[in-house]
């Protein structure tokens, strides 16, 4: 690890940057993607590379919630002042005296992520101290339309914060959940009453302007991580010509990792070429199909479940499911990564050493490992 000291972290800084990271290993030729926010300078520094760039999911959930908000300043500017107002620490002394959950209330809120979700579920929960505390100390009350407000906006706003947390996990098969989120968002923001309809309006064109600009990068991954998440019932979120291109997409990738060796008859030399096709016992089709006849009620361990299909009659479609149920829809690891390294390089260790630094950072980021291994 180096330190890299520019006065400005453009394009062509980081596409330097990332070349050298590849160069050692020889794996730009293998990767068939990158995921990264929408920045200029990112998408400048991949569009350098062979490989594609995919737009981090998480940062398109995000410019989602910003446009509803943007859309309903005056409601969302009280809610910060009122947020503002429950930092006091007179405010937290009185929470911590009747048992309330104060913490549940950001410190500071910010229109990104879901700092506002947690802003306005923790309003919600201490809806009862923070009148009480007002009515004791003589401060104005709280309007009643904003309370309102809260109400309504809670249930939508918890729902996004839990689909931003899953998200952002980057766990294991991550990336089969996303459509069901987006649907469960839209649908949530549609059932929201008349005054919210400049909101609603705003995400919409917002959906219609992603579906231009990202479907073509995203869809036909994310179809076939729906299909290969046996838990998941793909007709109430997919309509017929989407599921056809998720498993088109899954047969294609079945026949590149199962490819049986023909000799040329035609060729002098008998080169060997690649023919896609399974064992005439058991085809790639054949396989695929007996799949879908396989229905889980609940949500599985999808490794798991794919893991011990390795050897058996599912073999190549549980190599393909592995080799997409991987991909990581967010770069949100990416930057807790970065949010660790500012915690570990705080201000009384600018001296340290660029080793001990990236030794800290291999430690931190990798604790739940090391615990489990302790255990």
């Amino acid at each position: 690890m180096k330190p890299i000291i520019v006065e400005s972290i453009s394009g062509e800084v980081i596409y330097q940057s990332l070349k050298e990271v590849l160069d050692p290993y020889k794996i730009e030729g293998k990767i068939i993607g990158c995921v990264t926010d929408s920045g200029s300078n990112m998408i400048l520094g991949i569009s350098k590379f062979p490989f594609q760039r995919l737009p981090c999911i998480c940062h398109l959930f995000n410019n989602l919630l910003r446009a509803f908000i943007v859309s309903h300043k005056k409601c969302f500017q009280d809610l910060e002042n009122l947020q503002n107002e429950c930092s006091t620490s007179k405010f937290r002394a009185y929470c911590v005296s009747k048992n309330a959950p104060c913490k549940s209330i950001p410190s500071y809120c910010q229109v990104r992520w879901y700092s506002m979700c947690r802003l306005i579920d923790g309003l919600y929960r201490n809806k009862h101290t923070i009148i009480e505390f007002r009515t004791k100390y003589g401060i104005e009350a709280v309007s009643p339309l904003l309370w309102e407000d809260i109400d309504i906006l809670n249930p939508v706003f918890k729902k996004a914060k839990e689909i931003i947390q899953i998200l952002e996990s980057d766990s294991f098969g991550t990336i089969s959940y996303v459509l069901r989120a987006f649907s469960i968002f839209k649908n949530s923001i549609a059932l929201l009453p008349e005054k919210f309809e400049d909101g609603k309006i705003a995400v919409e064109k917002k959906f219609q302007r992603f579906s231009v600009k990202y479907d073509h990068l995203w869809n036909p991954l994310l179809f076939s991580a729906c299909r290969l998440n046996p838990a998941m019932n793909v007709h109430l979120i997919m309509d017929s010509d989407d599921i056809i291109k998720g498993d088109e997409l899954i047969l294609s990738l079945m026949k590149n990792e199962s490819p049986s060796i023909i000799v040329d008859s035609s060729s002098k030399t008998h080169n060997s070429l690649l023919c896609y096709s399974d064992s005439p016992q058991d085809s790639n089709e054949t396989a695929f199909e007996y799949y879908k006849t396989i229905q889980l009620n609940e949500i599985v361990d999808l490794y798991e479940f794919w893991r011990n299909k390795l050897d058996g009659r599912l073999k190549v479609l549980a190599n393909v499911a592995i080799r997409i149920l991987s991909i990581m829809c967010t770069s949100a690891s990416v930057e807790r990564e970065f949010s660790a390294s500012r915690r570990a390089l705080g201000f009384q260790r600018l001296k340290m050493d660029p080793e001990k630094v990236e030794s800290l950072i291999m430690i931190i980021g990798n604790s739940e490992i090391a615990e489990k291994i302790i255990k």
